[in-house]
């Protein structure tokens, strides 16, 4: 007989974390994590990106995304190296960096002028820049992180984020003036379309006397 067979193989009644006995332990460390990020953490520039499904109801695919608004936050990372290697294919960057943000400070950060809209939840493509490199990366992957908080989940983001490729993604009233629109609103130096599209003017011939035009021996067809 083992010491411990007398004991309750099920989830025990102290450690109950979805018990709402709780809720003033997850706020306490929902407020540490916060003070945390928000002291030792990195200043970021956060852009909201829109993806509407319903642009093309076939694919599912939206071909006019636009940089809808942008907020500040707090987030902890590892400051990268931000290393270029130049291949075949161009210049690539060859980083791949995650970044952890306190959910409370991201949703209390992403309340807009208004205090209406609260954008809850990072989406894979916004956009973050970093503050201090003024440095533009992509969202590829989110994850809620549990950091072994009482096992939950609800209190940090984790992201993994690349260095940001120029999209053509237009840019909205909402970011006017702000750090992204000066490296999306450039002027495409192979751009064209105007020499294309100007009207040509009309060739100016005056034959001399007696010439005669060419025979056509198709008829002129």
């Amino acid at each position: 007989m083992g010491n411990f067979d007398h004991f309750n193989r099920g989830p025990s009644e102290y450690f109950n974390f979805d018990d709402n006995t709780y809720d003033n332990e997850r706020n306490l460390v929902s407020v540490l994590i916060n003070e945390y990020y928000n002291k030792f953490g990195v200043c970021l520039d956060y852009y909201i990106t829109s993806y509407d499904t319903s642009y093309d109801k076939i694919w599912g695919e939206d071909n006019n995304r636009r940089y809808i608004r942008n907020f500040e936050v707090q987030g902890y990372l590892d400051i990268p190296k931000e290393d270029k290697i130049w291949s075949k294919f161009g210049i690539e960057g060859t980083d791949e960096v995650r970044v952890w943000i306190s959910k409370r400070n991201f949703e209390a950060s992403s309340i807009d002028k208004t205090n209406t809209q609260i954008y809850k939840a990072p989406q894979i493509g916004d956009i973050i820049r970093t503050d201090y490199s003024n440095y533009f990366y992509e969202i590829t992957e989110v994850a809620e992180d549990s950091g072994n908080y009482f096992q939950s989940r609800q209190h940090v983001w984790e992201l993994t984020i690349r260095p940001m490729k120029n999209e053509n993604i237009e840019s909205s009233p909402g970011v006017s003036g702000t750090p992204i629109e000066q490296i999306t609103s450039l002027d495409d130096i192979f751009d064209i379309k105007n020499t294309v599209d100007v009207k040509k003017d009309d060739v100016l011939y005056e034959p001399e006397s007696g010439e005669q035009p060419n025979k056509d021996p198709f008829g002129n067809w």
